[in-house]
């Protein structure tokens, strides 16, 4: 089985494997390959960052790109211990590697001034996600059955910006979101070991979960050394989102036939982000960038409820412990201009992984923890143009807690590698 999930707010966009949790780590081209580097953008991307930079923007411009991102995770897992069953403890599943996949998640994005003072704009741009496409795995019961989850979220952005005085700025942007759910949870498999109907192990499909979120974010930034320094701090919202309209279908329906339920999720997030960070010209050549972001990960990624309108079926459904942990992320980039029109671009960062091992499943593994960024920009007059990659070296996470049986998620110990390429292609344009 394998599905594609797209959304179309302006332009396509399908979900992309956890970064910085289920966050990239920038948006647009130019963010991206500074990994993530905030204080560096003076572009329309800075509604997605610190709004405060919209200030520097001294007139019209139009900035826009495409990332392709190719994730690579493979799926290992064991016989359960103390299941009374041949094998106990041996390898089920040895490194089965997920469906490949590339997921294109743009970003465009406009801003003008409307004074000396005062600057406006609007974006749309893939905010991140999560997915996974295991197939035919050996489950513990004997049978042969799929993973697979795809979260997706899209945003439209308003921000503007107010520049208090000539080395200080503020601002505000505003974005309503739209974010997609399925997933699958060995959809075909069913185990009654008792005959009476009611099943030890019921498979599940969930699909079609929507929601809109909104959140806000406010920034400052300031000049000092005479312009060569600027730095600045952000605060973001959390994004509540609180998935519904969906349908819940089990491997097996109900012993008076039913089956395909009205389905909602809740108590799964988009976090708060707190940050601050620097841009420091160091010679005419070089800039250094830094950034530090605090993700609230804790208040957006709990517990997570899968729940019908029926109170049998509720009763039935298992429980998404996922306990995902607050992190912070550094990251370190640098601009060198080789020639007058040709910048060479170039980041590190990291992020803990949110995911506790012993939250770990196989559906929602936001486990990757380090960004290598490398690209160029090239100015054509009032075009630039800009390309790169970023590398993230594969991570490795496993859940070994004792088995528990009435963890639905945690039957086998799960070990999930997770790596992943991508391009990045973008312009801008000043009017």
């Amino acid at each position: 089985m394998k599905r594609t999930l797209t959304l179309l707010t302006l332009g396509l966009a399908t979900s992309a494997m956890a970064t910085n949790g289920m966050n990239l780590i920038g948006y647009g081209a130019c963010s991206a390959l500074l990994a993530g580097g905030r204080m560096g953008n003076v572009n329309p991307t800075a509604m997605a960052g610190n709004p405060a930079l919209l200030a520097e923007i001294d007139k019209p411009m139009l900035c826009g790109s495409l990332t392709l991102l190719m994730p690579s995770l493979t799926y290992t897992d064991h016989v359960p211990m103390d299941m009374g069953m041949p094998g106990e403890g041996a390898v089920m599943n040895d490194a089965v590697e997920g469906e490949a996949s590339t997921f294109p998640l743009p970003y465009l994005g406009y801003a003008r001034p409307l004074s000396e003072r005062m600057v406006v704009g609007v974006c749309g741009y893939a905010q991140g996600g999560m997915g996974v496409d295991f197939q035919d795995l050996n489950t513990a019961f004997g049978t042969q059955d799929d993973i697979y989850s795809n979260v997706a979220y899209m945003r439209v952005t308003g921000g503007f910006a107010y520049k208090a005085s000539e080395r200080s700025a503020v601002g505000l942007s505003v974005s309503v979101g739209y974010a997609m759910l399925d997933f699958d949870y060995f959809p075909n498999t069913v185990i009654d070991m008792n005959g009476d109907l009611q099943p030890d192990f019921n498979g599940m499909s969930v699909t079609d979960l929507t929601s809109f979120g909104y959140n806000a974010r406010l920034g400052f930034s300031s000049r000092a050394l005479d312009n060569r320094l600027i730095w600045g701090a952000w605060f973001g919202t959390q994004a509540a989102v609180d998935f519904d309209g969906g349908t819940l279908t089990f491997a097996q329906g109900m012993p008076d036939g039913s089956n395909g339920f009205d389905a909602r999720f809740t108590d799964f997030s988009w976090p708060a982000e707190i940050g601050a960070g620097f841009a420091f010209k160091v010679n005419e050549q070089l800039t250094v960038l830094s950034d530090l972001v605090h993700y609230g990960w804790r208040n957006a990624v709990d517990e997570p409820a899968l729940k019908t309108d029926v109170a049998m079926i509720n009763s039935m459904l298992p429980p998404f412990t996922m306990h995902w942990q607050n992190r912070t992320a550094v990251s370190v980039s640098g601009k060198y201009e080789l020639t007058p029109d040709l910048t060479l671009l170039a980041g590190f960062n990291h992020g803990a992984s949110p995911v506790p091992s012993k939250a770990l499943n196989a559906l929602f593994p936001a486990i990757v923890e380090d960004h290598i960024t490398l690209g160029a920009k090239y100015r054509l007059g009032d075009w630039a143009l800009m390309g790169g990659v970023e590398l993230v070296p594969e991570a490795s996470q496993t859940n070994a807690q004792a088995d528990d049986a009435t963890d639905y998620f945690g039957m086998t110990n799960t070990t999930i590698d997770h790596s992943q390429l991508s391009l990045h292609l973008g312009f801008s344009k000043d009017f």
